[in-house]
């Protein structure tokens, strides 16, 4: 995390993260065997990564079996299947990652971390530039939806917070079986609340400063004291005055 965030939760740096998240597999669990060699796991990877991203490989396998997988039903309307062909393949990602996580196929990485090259049991599967946030705006329409980069979404939730019990909070969620984008606004809705905590709390402070300064006698006092400071300088200011006046009268007679 960079220093600069840790002084201003409102104000996270945009300079890019130190990573970028990934999605990570657990094949076996997800297809309920284990692939025998390299070949057969590249195979399966492509099935996986084209059900969430919509690729393909050489032989338009995986492309074929992704839409086998992603049709509603046989009734669906041609004008509805020509927008859902139309849709970036970011716009599904997260949605369709949640179909993993629930099953307990799915965890979450990031760039820092690299799997063995004989490694058959997982994969791991780069997020897409962007994220369909929905219900982002805090306090606004819960229905609204946020094209947000990827890597601002993974910048803040790899940020501190500078309030002790709430980056414990964050540090919880980070272990959630959850989803990328959940993750994110949960996030951001608590970091709304320590703001709007905080900016209340330094209202009630100052509430009280000042009624403890009307109230308490401070007020009658440190009037007082502003009087004399005003009398001294008055007195001084007239004092150099006639000094100054006194000097110009001396030259003149000479």
């Amino acid at each position: 995390d960079d220093d600069d965030d840790d002084d201003d939760d409102d104000a996270i740096s945009q300079s890019p993260p130190t990573s970028l998240p990934l999605l990570s597999i657990d094949i076996v669990e997800l297809t309920g065997c284990t692939p025998s060699n390299a070949e057969e796991k590249n195979m399966l990877v492509d099935q996986v990564r084209a059900i969430l991203v919509g690729e393909s490989n050489e032989d338009g396998s995986a492309e074929e079996e992704a839409k086998k997988l992603d049709e509603e039903g046989e009734g669906q309307s041609e004008e509805a299947a020509q927008e859902q062909e139309q849709e970036p393949p970011w716009v599904q990602f997260n949605d369709r990652s949640i179909e993993l996580f629930n099953m307990g196929a799915a965890s979450h990485d990031d760039t820092t971390h690299q799997l063995a090259e004989d490694d058959l049991h997982h994969c791991q599967l780069e997020y897409p530039e962007f994220l369909p946030v929905h219900g982002n705006e805090e306090g606004g329409d819960n229905s609204a939806t946020v094209v947000m980069p990827t890597s601002r979404i993974w910048k803040i939730l790899t940020s501190s917070h500078r309030i002790a019990p709430v980056d414990r909070i964050m540090a919880h969620l980070s272990e959630t079986s959850r989803d990328l984008v959940w993750r994110y606004r949960m996030n951001s809705e608590l970091r709304h609340l320590a703001r709007t905590e905080q900016t209340e709390r330094d209202r009630r402070h100052r509430t009280a400063a000042l009624e403890e300064w009307t109230a308490g006698g401070r007020r009658k006092l440190e009037l007082e004291r502003l009087y004399q400071v005003r009398e001294t300088f008055e007195y001084r200011l007239n004092a150099a005055r006639k000094s100054l006046g006194g000097g110009v009268g001396r030259r003149e007679d000479r």
